[in-house]
């Protein structure tokens, strides 16, 4: 067997489909049919189901696709890694909307200074896209928000952050001292894109309370949703540290929800298997220290600086 079989099977994997994965690694259907025929012969296993055209690993598949996973990913850091053996090598992390606004600058500043060599990429995205990316291997970190089901990534807890409900000032509900989850249903609301920590956690607490909410408007952007929502277009729910400035300067108004807790969990996450370098552990532990600290603000390091001298 060959790392060739391996990356053909994991691509298989990823895809549940022959037919895609030929197309993503530019090789004939049959060619891959027969290099998962080769390692089900080779090793007496049974990989996939072949169910309604898909194909569905089996606990063997499964088990096999960690140890091939395993493999083709310390492979891919030799070859990487071997040209770069001193601190010059690359660390791609990703970050939550939320985070990437309040920490990250301030988290890249610090970090550079540590290895001003080091080569840092940094995404920003929700969630959900990037668990997705760490699982692929295309991500080594990941800074996230709300809860994670992929039993392939290891989650290290950070700090919990609290979801608001926000309206227009002036709107019917604003002035009361209590609002109850049923007056929600019906309202018009703004909201982020599903996928992002804080709609899941949104949408399965009204679940819970036998509500759907249909969104007016959905964005990617959490600016957008916060003018939006300024302008009277609706309702929205909103991580408190992001709409902490709107509510001071009364751009928006928050309502006080009874019986709707609405708190997250911020994490760093990473692959089980995944070999973490020296530079991406020392990142780890900054990020761990940093929430800690009760999360410095985008500039913490300027106002640091400034003290020091």
């Amino acid at each position: 067997m060959t790392l060739r079989h391996l990356r053909i099977y994991l691509e298989v994997y990823r895809c549940g489909s022959i037919t895609q994965a030929a197309k993503k690694l530019y090789i004939s259907q049959p060619s891959v049919s027969q290099v998962i025929q080769e390692l089900e012969s080779h090793y007496g296993l049974h990989l996939f189901d072949r169910i309604s055209r898909r194909m569905q690993p089996t606990e063997e598949g499964r088990r096999f696709y960690d140890y091939a996973y395993h493999i083709i990913a310390l492979f891919d850091e030799l070859e990487e890694g071997a040209q770069h053996w001193e601190a010059s090598g690359r660390l791609r992390i990703g970050c939550s909307v939320t985070i990437g606004t309040h920490f990250l600058p301030g988290l890249l500043l610090r970090f550079r200074r540590m290895y001003p060599e080091l080569t840092i990429t940094a995404q920003i995205r929700n969630s959900t896209q990037l668990e997705e990316l760490v699982y692929q291997g295309k991500l080594d970190l990941a800074l996230v928000e709300g809860l994670q089901s992929n039993p392939h990534l290891t989650h290290i807890p950070l700090s919990t952050d609290k979801l608001v409900v926000i309206a227009p000032p002036g709107h019917p509900l604003a002035d009361r001292d209590r609002v109850e989850v049923s007056e929600l249903a019906g309202q018009p609301f703004v909201l982020r894109e599903t996928g992002s920590a804080g709609r899941d956690i949104f949408d399965g607490l009204m679940a819970s309370h036998g509500f759907v909410v249909e969104p007016l408007i959905e964005s990617i952007s959490t600016e957008a949703v916060l003018v939006a929502v300024a302008s009277g277009l609706g309702l929205s729910v909103l991580p408190e540290m992001m709409v902490r400035q709107a509510l001071q300067r009364g751009r928006v108004c928050r309502l006080q929800v009874g019986e709707l807790e609405l708190e997250r969990q911020f994490s760093l996450t990473h692959h089980k298997n995944k070999y973490l370098t020296a530079p991406a552990q020392a990142f780890a532990a900054l990020c761990q220290a940093m929430f800690a600290r009760r999360a410095l603000p985008a500039h913490a390091d300027e106002t640091e600086e400034k003290r020091e001298k």
